[in-house]
């Protein structure tokens, strides 16, 4: 994963995670990085600064992807279309 190696790089892991989904049409990513308690409380984002926590602190990275999908028949009590989306979090490092 892009993100692992650049964890700063947001520009770039959304430029990833939408190049790694190329068969697709239509879909966007974001993507965010900070820090948190290794128990997953008191995050920052960009590790602005460190978080005080009880044992250790880690980084994390965080990319959501949506595309569009539009049913091939109609279904009784589904949407026509919707936007499938999928959210990766990753911890990277840490103190």
């Amino acid at each position: 994963m892009y993100g692992v190696q650049n964890p700063g790089d947001t520009t770039g892991m959304v430029s990833a995670s939408e190049n790694g989904a190329s068969n697709l049409s239509g879909v966007t990513a974001t993507a965010t990085y900070g820090c948190e308690c290794s128990d997953g409380s008191g995050a920052v984002a960009q590790c602005t600064t460190i978080p005080t926590c009880t044992y250790n602190y880690v980084t994390y990275i965080d990319v959501v992807a949506s595309a569009p999908y539009a049913t091939s028949f109609k279904y009784p009590g589904l949407p026509s279309s919707m936007n499938i989306t999928r959210e990766t979090r990753m911890r990277v490092g840490g103190d």
